[in-house]
């Protein structure tokens, strides 16, 4: 379902009951955290818009390695259900947003949250971003926004296993997590084919893979 927010941001929000895919909850994070500490070995730099929040030693957490790899070249099994939904979700949303075709590129990978820590507020670099929450219960994400009279606006979204969440590219933030257990969730960019056109094309580009959107 697409909900709009304050009559200005979309959001599409697919529950479980709707995607109707059958995801292995505890699997899926055995395989994010069994692959972090190789991940954390690649190379720190990221081109993700942090705010000034974002600490330093942030550079020891999963998602500064966001564009570093792709977790869907990853062969395992456990995560293709995941990219299922992913796939719903973006159809869904593509009936309502504009791209340029029905090429698309997707980039996604992992963030592993421990407790009393957060994500904190950050922009992505493309046009729509989205996550699908492994083991994210109880937690809140939060979007934040310009209306046309410069007001920033706010909207909180209960963040349920299995539920993906995606929007236009807006900045965003979790509540502290509380549980001892890790917090992990699969973030997603979307990108349309601009990526290529003549101002992107020598920017370095994640490892995105394209998506056919019927």
């Amino acid at each position: 379902m697409i909900e709009i927010y304050h009559n200005t941001l979309p959001v599409c929000i697919l529950p479980k009951e709707e995607h109707n895919v059958d995801i292995d909850y505890e699997l899926v994070c055995d395989i994010v955290e069994t692959l972090e500490p190789e991940i954390l070995r690649l190379h720190t730099k990221t081109d993700t818009n942090y705010s000034s929040e974002w600490k330093n030693d942030k550079d020891d957490e999963l998602i500064t390695r966001w564009n570093k790899y792709n977790i869907f070249n990853i062969h395992h099994p456990a995560l293709h259900p995941v990219f299922q939904v992913i796939m719903k979700g973006i159809k869904q949303f593509a009936e309502h947003m504009t791209l340029k075709n029905n090429i698309a590129y997707l980039q996604a990978w992992a963030t592993v949250t421990r407790k009393n820590s957060k994500i904190y507020p950050h922009l992505h670099n493309f046009k729509w971003v989205g996550h699908v929450p492994i083991r994210a219960e109880p937690s809140v994400t939060m979007y934040h926004w310009k209306n046309k009279k410069g007001e920033v606006l706010e909207a909180k979204i209960e963040n349920k296993n299995g539920q993906l969440q995606l929007v236009p590219n807006v900045n965003h933030q979790t509540t502290i997590w509380e549980q001892d257990e890790t917090r992990i969730t699969i973030p997603f960019d979307v990108c349309d084919t601009s990526i290529w056109e003549e101002e992107d094309k020598d920017k370095t580009k994640p490892p995105m893979f394209p998506i056919y959107i019927e």
